[in-house]
């Protein structure tokens, strides 16, 4: 995923249609409108009970749908409110099989618009491979970094593929922690060999001292 920076609840409007005769997928036209439909009863539902999804799974099988048989890499954000309800779906950008670029100027617009409190992004891997590269988690923390001033939270970005999902935002804690491990394993090591130093120089000492 390439980043491209150029220079009362609202109306609820859903674009449930990822799929459509623009964007290249490998499921028919009956498939891809039992997709569109069990989006729209997702959507339509989950207005009504309140909170959008409520576990890594729920997304995971909603995103699911969402991305299915696409053959370009999609950028998808959802716009929650301050109680998590859904109010807005929508088809960011479509870019080939390998990138896709998100356009922050137009997701901070659509987000004051609706006036979402929060966002979900989420982009497919048409290669199958689930983890994020370290381009998808820099661009995260950017998208972050952007909507944080405008108190716009992000609550998680995931990537998307027929092996599963995969939250960037997990995957980037993970790598913060071994980086922590790492630093402070470090840290612990040289605090050992300065403690090695100290004592060789003390014994050093005490020896020249004796022999004196």
């Amino acid at each position: 995923m390439t980043p491209v920076l150029l220079s009362s609840h609202p109306t609820i409007n859903f674009d449930s249609s990822p799929i459509s005769r623009h964007s290249p997928t490998t499921l028919s036209d009956t498939e891809s409108a039992t997709v569109r439909e069990a989006m729209q009863i997702i959507e339509n539902r989950r207005i009504k009970t309140g909170r959008f999804f409520c576990n890594f799974e729920q997304y995971r099988d909603y995103l699911a749908m969402r991305f299915a048989g696409l053959v370009n890499e999609q950028f998808h954000v959802l716009y929650l409110d301050t109680n998590e309800r859904l109010l807005e779906a929508e088809v960011h950008a479509e870019g080939d099989h390998r990138s896709v670029s998100v356009d922050l100027r137009q997701v901070v617009h659509k987000a004051i618009t609706v006036g979402a409190d929060s966002v979900v992004f989420a982009h497919n891997h048409p290669s199958d491979c689930v983890t994020p590269s370290q381009q998808d988690i820099i661009c995260l923390s950017y998208c972050e970094q952007a909507l944080e001033p405008l108190g716009i939270k992000v609550a998680d970005s995931y990537t998307v593929s027929r092996r599963g999902i995969c939250s960037i935002k997990k995957i980037r804690e993970q790598e913060e922690r071994h980086a922590r491990y790492l630093s402070d394993a470090r840290d612990k090591e040289k605090r050992a060999n300065a403690a090695k130093k100290r004592a060789a120089t003390i014994a050093r000492k005490k020896a020249e001292k004796k022999a004196a």
